[in-house]
């Protein structure tokens, strides 16, 4: 092992199960018989290093500021009304009595007061959110069953901001560059983010000493820009939409950076916390799920990086814990980079993964990378997911 590169494989266990008995899954349909030996699989924490939000750091009353700063009305109306600076101080107010404790609840309670409204029945949510909305209302007249669209884009915002004037020269994207130089057609992409850093990767230009990343805006599945003939370039599946994506009788087109700040309503195409996150997906992600999912089914290796299967998605839970089920490769390997401490999260994602493996045929090995994204992604190299520690 060179480079210390053996000091991030800590092995947990390694079992040969016997099989579930579970019927055969059947490949998507119009999947290729392509190669996916490698899928990487990652969240906010993949994006973190780069100044990327989480559930906990969104809607914050400095990101308020930076909005405002960042987005001129005259230029963003759409972010200008009273509508968004109510939505901070709702948020506010429901964190300062302990309503919800991170943005994913909140919109939660905005997405199922919504529902209550249109149905016109009077529930614990909708009363929850007039008795906190009353002290936070500024300009805004809209009702506070009607502002979940609002929340939408403001968190859609967010995720753009950290990336405007970002450079993939700078320093803190030099392990991405070279990760994603060393990415063939045998990788596979699956993201859980809004953002664009996949896409800020793919446009990334050759510079001295840096890794030219081998992903392409051309790959991104699902949208209408992508093209089957470039084998050699990593498919990339983003589950929950994103910020550039806009919902079109076409398809999903993409749009660039700022698209999710000046669509319209109807157009903005990312799938937040609530029941609006599953009609989203099935009515426009449901394809990118499906050769996702058909995807880690037939990896050699699944490698989690800043993410956590949370709780609260029970069917990106479900949905990948089948897939691992029912994975036929007879020596899956599955990485866990949660960072170098053993937290709750590192904990829970092993006991998950402990979950799959005796229901599987064949030899189940999960190391848990005591690094954070950024520290493994530095120290990726071909063959590192198959050495021995």
């Amino acid at each position: 092992m060179k480079n210390g590169v053996g000091a991030l494989l800590r092995p947990r266990y390694a079992t040969d199960a016997v099989s579930s008995g579970e019927p055969q899954h059947e490949r998507a349909e119009g999947m290729a018989e392509e190669n996916a030996s490698r899928v990487w699989i990652v969240g906010s924490g993949f994006s973190v290093p780069l100044g990327g939000p989480t559930l906990k750091t969104l809607l914050s009353g400095n990101s308020f500021v930076v909005l405002r700063n960042l987005y001129p009305v005259d230029r963003f109306p759409k972010l200008g009304d009273g509508d968004v600076e109510a939505i901070y101080k709702t948020y506010a107010a429901g964190v300062a009595s302990s309503a919800w404790n991170d943005a994913e609840a909140f919109l939660k309670t905005l997405d199922a007061a919504a529902n209550s409204a249109e149905a016109k029945v009077k529930d614990a949510n909708l009363v929850l959110l007039r008795h906190l909305r009353a002290p936070a209302m500024t300009q805004s007249t809209t009702p506070v069953h009607k502002l979940a669209p609002v929340a939408r884009r403001v968190i859609a915002a967010e995720c753009c901001a950290f990336l405007k004037g970002a450079d993939a020269r700078d320093e803190e994207w030099r392990a991405y560059r070279s990760w994603g130089a060393q990415l063939d057609g045998g990788d596979s992409v699956i993201t859980f983010n809004y953002d664009r850093v996949l896409e800020r990767l793919a446009a990334a230009k050759r510079a001295p000493c840096l890794g030219t990343p081998r992903l392409s805006l051309e790959r991104f599945v699902g949208t209408t820009g992508y093209d089957a003939n470039l084998p050699d370039t990593p498919n990339v599946f983003k589950m929950h939409g994103s910020v550039d994506w806009a919902a079109s009788d076409d398809g999903i087109c993409q749009r660039g950076d700022e698209n999710a700040l000046m669509c319209d309503d109807d157009e903005l195409l990312i799938a937040t916390p609530g029941r609006k996150k599953r009609e989203t997906v099935a009515a426009r992600l449901l394809e990118i799920w499906n050769k996702a999912i058909a995807t880690i089914e037939r990896a050699r290796h699944v490698v989690f990086v800043g993410y956590r299967l949370p709780e609260t998605d029970g069917e990106a839970l479900e949905r990948i814990m089948r897939a691992l089920r029912r994975n036929q490769n007879r020596d899956l390997t599955i990485h866990i980079v949660l960072g170098p401490h053993d937290s709750a999260d590192v904990q829970r994602m092993d006991t998950l993964m402990r979950y799959v493996a005796p229901q599987r045929t064949g030899a189940t090995l999960v190391r848990t990378q005591r690094a954070w994204a950024q520290d493994f992604m530095a120290a990726y190299e071909p063959g590192l997911l198959d050495a021995n520690p």
